[in-house]
């Protein structure tokens, strides 16, 4: 866009406008910084061949040539150099206000829709409810139970979220949340039965009677013990608290027991299964999976925001 001055009036006029698109300037910053074609197209959400059309579309528009192919990416050329840094501020600028009309802020109203277990899921991220109700006190939640699913594809509820994988693969997209570490725990009196201290050993696993692993829809297969068995959390606890085995748990609901009896126990030499979170989502305009960018999902802003900060809170506790 330039302006000129009319020299009659003293006012500026417009001279000239180019209708470049948006998305033609934001490829142009995104591929000067990366240098990669592919690496651009991860960060903006489109194909390769997309960010490279955006490229030529916007060399076009400019009359100039703004990258040549380089080793394993592409060099900008001087045209480019001297273009980038107008672009990257007028760029910055609309995400700037982009972000500043999509801000949820601690006085926002709003509803969240989600279904959750009522197992692991809940105990994992109470902590996580507490902190994000103390910032958003007029946010409201409804609860839905996993059988949602149907309300999901609907569009009724914003998210599921869930302890498992069973998402993983479908139709619906995912977020892996966070991953964290499991703990075996066991009962005081079951480890002075089997002279077990508070670590043990694989060959100490291949003789214990039972061994009780987190809950699953799959046959884990992580040992070869024929002892083995896949239960339910409760059941796990329960098992465990009868003095029949090891059980497979996680650190929060254990710390939420307080069973004085039930002790967490190290184990060496044997992989131990990690609890993964995901969370579904479906793109309710289109019909149509979206991408796993919270940019291009239709969540609400209270929904984006719970899941935005609940990706934080996982980073900031379980990858610390």
């Amino acid at each position: 866009m330039e302006f000129n001055k009319n020299l009659a009036t003293r006012e500026p006029c417009l001279t000239a406008f180019n209708n470049t698109s948006w998305n033609l300037y934001k490829s142009f910053v995104v591929v000067f910084e990366t240098r990669n074609l592919a690496r651009a197209a991860g960060i903006l959400g489109i194909s390769r061949s997309a960010v490279r059309q955006n490229i030529r579309e916007l060399g076009n528009q400019l009359g100039v040539t703004l990258f040549i192919p380089h080793q394993k990416g592409v060099m900008p050329t001087s045209d480019a150099g001297q273009l980038y840094p107008n672009i990257k501020k007028a760029v910055d600028l609309i995400i700037e206000a982009e972000n500043s009309v999509n801000a949820f802020t601690a006085d926002s109203p709003g509803l969240i829709k989600m279904a959750m277990s009522n197992t692991a899921v809940i105990m994992l991220i109470r902590d996580y409810m507490a902190e994000f109700c103390a910032a958003y006190p007029k946010v409201t939640f409804e609860f839905f139970s996993l059988e949602s699913r149907p309300l999901l594809e609907r569009g009724e509820i914003d998210f599921i979220l869930d302890d498992d994988l069973f998402f993983m693969g479908s139709s619906l997209d995912t977020i892996n949340l966070f991953t964290a570490n499991p703990v075996l725990i066991a009962a005081k009196e079951f480890l002075r039965r089997h002279n077990l201290g508070e670590t043990i050993t694989s060959d100490d696993l291949a003789r214990l009677p039972v061994i009780a692993l987190r809950p699953s829809p799959y046959d884990i297969g992580v040992h070869t013990s024929p002892y083995i068995k896949t239960v339910s959390l409760d059941m796990t606890y329960q098992m465990v608290k009868a003095l029949l085995g090891v059980g497979h748990f996680c650190r929060e609901l254990l710390d939420s027991l307080a069973d004085p009896d039930i002790v967490a126990v190290n184990i060496t030499n044997v992989p131990l299964q990690k609890l993964n979170v995901v969370v579904g989502y479906k793109n309710l305009a289109s019909r149509e999976p979206c991408s796993a960018s919270l940019r291009n999902t239709t969540l609400s802003k209270p929904a984006r925001a719970f899941i935005e900060g609940l990706q934080k809170f996982c980073k900031r506790r379980y990858e610390n």
